[in-house]
């Protein structure tokens, strides 16, 4: 334990700790020559003689540095102070920064999902028109077979628009969708156009996040088709594909939101409803292109009158978007 201790000649105090009571030595402040107390007589004033001509130096113990009052343990623990509140300034300063970076980080990755999303929207949206000026109208929910089962789906007839030339190649349209070689070679190789980089909770690689509202008011009257011009609604009101994150639905699943069971709600957790793992809303696009992110509070009579072609419902975006 140190002992407080000064010195008799000059006056200078220090701590020493009590491994040097009863040596001698040099004051390291007037160089004249002093005797550590024992421990029976410690205080800061107390000396005792004895033990002449022999030095701290001469006397310690191996291994153990001379320690003179000017580096003794005061100066020591007062070393230790400073190195343990550097280390808690900087741990502090760290924490500070690690505060200010992770919300930046956050809102750059959430910017990242939401331009990756709208591009992929706007690539869809642009292969349905696309498909509807070389066919005259745009293309069914899906293909049927003789005995009226779904074929194919929307998602496949427009490979070619989408620039997809490799899935377009693999697709065999002769056979159903989940017949080899379909089934096998498409769950390997799904285009990236229909995988929201958001959507967190598919069920395989191969599932889609996006999917139309099909139905007898829709754009996409099931295995029957419309033309641009049958949208009186206006192209710029009218939804064409909207989110859908953990969709459990194969990309080329001839399998979509039918808008009979459609909940006119948004990430509430319904099963047939818009929902994505953005925060807040989830992504639209219309048939003029235009992609909207809808407010998650958006009312069940708007969400429902961007779905219909032709319900001639009054509407104003803003009040539904973010």
């Amino acid at each position: 334990m140190p002992t407080p201790f000064a010195c008799p000649h000059c006056g200078d105090k220090t701590l020493v700790d009590d491994t040097y009571a009863g040596q001698s030595g040099p004051c390291a402040n007037c160089n004249k020559q002093i005797t550590i107390p024992t421990l029976s007589h410690a205080g800061p004033s107390l000396l005792t003689t004895g033990n002449a001509g022999k030095t701290l130096q001469q006397t310690r113990k191996p291994g153990n540095p001379a320690i003179s009052p000017k580096t003794g343990p005061t100066s020591v623990l007062m070393i230790a102070v400073i190195v343990i509140g550097g280390l808690l300034s900087a741990l502090t300063m760290a924490g500070a920064l690690f505060t200010i970076i992770l919300p930046t980080v956050d809102r750059s990755r959430l910017s990242a999902q939401h331009s990756a999303c709208t591009a992929n929207l706007k690539k869809i949206a642009v292969a349905l028109n696309s498909y509807a000026k070389r066919k005259g109208t745009y293309p069914p929910a899906y293909t049927v077979n003789a005995q009226n089962r779904p074929m194919h789906s929307w998602r496949t007839l427009i490979l070619e628009d989408l620039n997809e030339p490799q899935a377009f190649r693999n697709y065999d349209f002769a056979l159903p969708w989940d017949q080899q070689p379909n089934d096998w070679m498409l769950k390997n190789d799904p285009p990236a156009v229909f995988s929201c980089p958001a959507d967190s909770n598919q069920n395989s690689a191969s599932d889609t996040s996006y999917v139309l509202i099909t139905g007898a008011e829709t754009l996409f009257p099931g295995a029957a088709t419309t033309k641009p011009v049958d949208v009186s609604d206006g192209l710029n009101f009218t939804v064409m594909v909207v989110e859908m994150h953990n969709s459990g639905i194969q990309w080329y699943e001839p399998t979509d939101i039918e808008f009979a069971n459609l909940q006119f709600q948004i990430n509430s957790g319904g099963q047939y409803e818009i929902r994505s793992d953005h925060p807040g809303g989830a992504h639209v696009v219309t048939a003029d292109e235009t992609v909207h992110f809808i407010d998650q509070l958006a009312s069940l009579e708007d969400i429902r009158a961007i779905m219909t072609i032709q319900g001639g419902e009054a509407f104003i975006w803003e009040t539904i978007t973010q």
